[in-house]
């Protein structure tokens, strides 16, 4: 079963600071004024949680001006 795991809402600021500290680029190709991440948990395989998501997104995409979907947990 899949289910959401969590939700983070950040602005910009707060998300340069983790970018920097963590010494990564943005993935998104601009510098919105908020970002909100999505973490789905279940115990279906890898592939059936994108589809989970990728769903998700669907339904919202009125709601969002632009997404990446993580490639791995890490």
């Amino acid at each position: 079963m899949n289910s959401l795991a969590a939700v983070e809402f950040m602005d910009w600021e707060s998300t340069s600071i983790a970018l920097d500290y963590l010494d990564i680029e943005n993935p998104l190709s601009d510098e919105f004024k908020y970002y909100i991440l999505i973490e789905m948990g279940g115990n279906q395989q890898e592939e059936f949680m994108q589809e989970a998501m990728l769903e998700l997104l669907e339904k919202l995409e009125d709601y969002y001006e632009d997404g990446v979907m993580c490639d791995s947990e890490t």
